[in-house]
């Protein structure tokens, strides 16, 4: 019984211990760093000493100890040790050097409308024996010396297996199928009549440009495969800036590119292996384990990459990265042990992933910016320091067999095209513009021709001379383009397949009030969406909300085609489901629309023009410092839309979703912009139930005379409307009247015509001191006039933007312009 009730005791009795501890480790905490700064400075003291004590003991008597002598193979005779830190600091320097001119010339070529890999090609030339060792002999030798240039050509076949690798990734088997024999049919003749016309080439040059091996077949095979290929990522690049990737034209362009990278670089493949083998029962065996090894790769490592894929739903870990990795290697490795170079090994494994896997988009962003703008340049430098131009020299029998080869790949490939195109169907236009982007060659010709001369099939001048030759016609492509099939068709094509243009719908149009609205993110969409709705005047019977959500393109070739969109483009199109929802449930139609682009404002503007809405919406969530808020894609919009512009700009977050008790302030003047921002917030006030009030300078009877007789106007209407005259400064009175408004409608200047680079002086202070959400507005229509205001009667605006504007009395109290 005792014992019983000693354990209840126990059993009832708190345990502190627990809390002790706690209560220890608080204390102990709290002491943590909170000694004095004498304490700290003495231990601090005592290490130093010590430990400087004991590091002279210990050297003195390490100083009597000798080490044993030095054990190993001793360098060969005549063999030299290479110093690896002077190497490092040298390739450090080249590499940094590659980089920064690739990208510079190759932002230089894109700024003027060409492919950018064309000016990163020519930044390897540049930097090689043809331009920059020709003037300056010692920098190039400086730079790539015979050090140094293994190191670059190891870093260069790097970048080649990886780019091989992210072009078979690009490339999806889906373009081919269900495409019809029309589009296999021109693409197996874009690639037969230029191989033909390079085998032909071949017997006018062998005799003078001929390789040292004097073998004639692999060299006129060779300079056949040369022919046929097209730069695939670089005509999937320039059809989709332009919008064509989705229609017929890009469609059949997209797929004979498809069917010509794999047939070219198949019969690439045989050729490789003809010119490699010593004999043709060599080559035949050679061929023979490749097509087993491709077979291996389809029937057994692509099903078992599918199902990793399948078990992997999003990201990429370190782990399968690196087995995705190692197997690119392996079969890299593979190809090129089997005698067909590594590069086709890289292109099979790449093409054999599954495509539509999120991991496979996470494993390319992983490894193409690394490989395109590190390990490519690099590339690009080493195929220009093989190339010399001075080996043409002033021949005029090499410029002559240079122009014969240009004009030769032309009229093979770009000829064999177009008439292909045009049997089949397209018409002379659309033919012609298929002919000219097959001709592209680009960055892929570089790699064919690289591996001529590493195989010694081509000799250096000939190399050069096909250099000139990728040169050219890649260079050629956007204007030729531009030529046969000008931007205002291409456009017209456009909106014709995307159905903008439909002339059955411009009665329906009429009847529909159209706001195209920028979504640039989904955190604002619904206050943009919200404010469009309540933007739409009630008396149109249908509201339309284009929603435009923009895909930023990347910098690179690589991520252009349709296919390799087709994952964010669906994901962009889930997460716009719950904004459609909201708009059809407000009683409006919603239209989405997803744009891949490079220049956002250029788009917005080509839309704008394609849909013809009433009213384009964008919106700012920054400050408006300066010029910053007309500086990017909206002041391109501004600039150039022919339809108004509003923008919503609300620096702080504070909401624009106004309710019943909520003002809208309109500065007002009857300025012509300021018109169109009055109907604006008569819109805003009507469908909200906000009172609407109205800020006039006092100073400019005309001014507040008009002020007032709206606010009676929309009175009557049923809109609560107010009038406010300012006699102070007018900036801060309005910034001081902002600040009790739930919304700021601006009107920008009637100098914008004059001006596009600014608000007008005075708007632009109220707008970066404002903290108040502000809807900027831009009138389109507005007409230059000459000579002074005051001679043709203009209305007067809200705050007049020069000195000479204002009233006499009131000239020293007006803000500088």
């Amino acid at each position: 019984m005792n014992s019983e009730t000693t354990d209840q005791t126990k059993g009832q009795m708190p345990d502190t211990s627990g809390e002790e501890a706690t209560r220890s480790d608080a204390e102990g905490a709290d002491r943590f760093g909170n000694q004095s700064h004498g304490k700290m400075a003495a231990i601090y003291g005592i290490v130093i000493l010590t430990g400087l004590a004991l590091l002279s003991l210990v050297l003195r008597a390490g100083s009597s100890l000798r080490a044993p002598e030095p054990s190993g193979s001793e360098p060969a005779g005549g063999e030299e040790l290479i110093d690896t830190h002077e190497v490092l600091w040298k390739l450090l320097l080249a590499t940094a050097v590659v980089i920064l001119a690739a990208r510079l010339l190759g932002s230089l070529f894109r700024r003027y409308g060409q492919p950018q890999v064309v000016g990163e090609i020519a930044a390897g030339i540049v930097l090689g024996p043809s331009l920059l060792g020709a003037l300056w002999p010692g920098a190039t030798e400086f730079l790539f010396g015979a050090e140094v240039l293994p190191f670059i050509e190891i870093l260069a076949q790097i970048g080649l297996v990886l780019f091989m690798f992210l072009i078979g990734v690009e490339l999806d088997v889906r373009l081919i199928r269900g495409r019809g024999h029309a589009a296999a049919m021109v693409s197996h003749v874009s690639i037969v009549v230029p191989f033909l016309s390079g085998v032909v080439l071949a017997l006018a040059i062998f005799s003078d440009l001929g390789s040292d091996q004097g073998d004639f077949v692999s060299f006129s095979l060779f300079l056949g495969a040369s022919m046929s290929v097209t730069a695939f990522p670089v005509l999937a690049r320039i059809l989709t800036e332009r919008g064509l990737n989705r229609t017929r034209l890009g469609a059949v362009t997209i797929t004979c590119a498809a069917v010509d990278d794999i047939t070219a670089w198949s019969l690439l493949a045989i050729v490789v292996a003809v010119a490699a083998a010593e004999g043709l029962a060599s080559a035949f065996v050679t061929i023979a384990l490749s097509m087993v090894f491709v077979a291996v790769m389809i029937l057994a490592v692509r099903p078992f990459l599918a199902r990793v894929a399948h078990r992997q739903d999003a990201g990429l870990p370190g782990t399968l990265f690196a087995l995705i990795l190692a197997g690119l290697l392996l079969s890299a490795l593979a190809t090129d042990r089997l005698g067909i170079h590594a590069i086709f090994g890289a292109f099979l494994f790449g093409a054999i992933l599954p495509h539509d896997s999120p991991f496979v988009h996470a494993l390319t962003a992983k490894l193409e910016d690394f490989s395109v703008i590190f390990l490519l340049p690099l590339f690009f430098a080493f195929s220009g320091l093989r190339t010399e131009i001075g080996l043409i020299g002033t021949d005029p029998q090499l410029w002559l067999f240079t122009l014969l080869v240009v004009l030769v790949a032309i009229a093979g490939k770009w000829g064999g095209s177009t008439l292909a195109a045009r049997y089949v169907g397209l018409g002379w236009r659309e033919s012609m513009a298929l002919g000219t982007l097959m001709n592209c060659r680009g960055l892929t010709e570089l790699v064919i021709l690289n591996i001529g001369l590493d195989l010694g099939v081509i000799p250096p001048s000939l190399f050069a001379i096909l250099v000139i030759m990728a040169l050219v016609t890649t260079f050629m492509t956007v204007p030729v383009l531009d030529l046969v099939y000008p931007r205002d068709a291409q456009e017209r094509m456009v909106a014709k397949e995307s159905g903008g243009d439909d002339d059955e719908e411009d009665e329906e149009d009429q009847e529909t009030w159209r706001v195209l609205v920028h979504l640039p993110n989904l955190d604002s969409a619904y206050e943009l969406v919200h404010t469009a709705l309540s933007l739409a005047p009630r008396q149109h019977q249908r509201v339309e909300l284009v929603l435009v959500r923009t895909l930023q393109l990347p910098e690179t070739i690589f991520g252009s085609l349709a296919l390799s969109q087709d994952l964010d483009t669906e994901r962009v199109v889930r997460a716009l489901r719950p904004v459609i929802q909201f708009v059809e449930g407000g009683g409006a139609r919603a239209v989405p629309l997803v744009v891949p682009t490079d220049s956002v404002g250029q788009t917005l503007v080509q839309v704008a023009e394609d849909r013809r809405p009433d009213l384009v919406l964008m919106s700012w969530r920054k400050p408006v410092y300066g010029s910053r808020l007309l500086a990017g894609s909206i002041g391109e919009v501004m600039r150039h839309a022919d339809v108004d512009v509003a923008v919503l700009v609300d620096t702080l977050g504070r909401g624009t979703m106004l309710r019943g008790s909520a003002e809208v302030l309109v500065p007002y003047g009857g300025g012509y912009h300021e018109d169109l921002a009055l109907d604006l917030a008569v819109h805003l006030a009507s469908t909200s139930r906000a009172r609407l009030r109205l800020l006039s300078d006092a100073r400019t009877e005309r001014v507040h005379g008009a002020a007032a007789a709206a606010a009676a106007s929309y009175e009557r209407k049923g809109v609560t409307a107010t009038t406010t005259a300012l006699s102070g400064d007018v900036v801060e009175g309005t910034i001081e009247a902002a600040r009790h408004a739930d919304l700021v409608v601006l009107g920008v200047s009637d100098h914008w015509v004059d001006d596009t680079d600014s608000l007008g002086h005075l708007r632009q202070l109220v707008a970066e001191r404002s903290s108040t959400p502000m809807l900027i507005v831009r009138k389109h229509g507005q007409q230059r006039r000459r000579g002074p205001r005051r001679w043709f009667g203009w209305k007067s605006e809200w705050m007049q933007e020069s000195a000479d504007e204002q009233e006499p009395a009131e000239v020293e109290q007006a803000q500088p312009v």
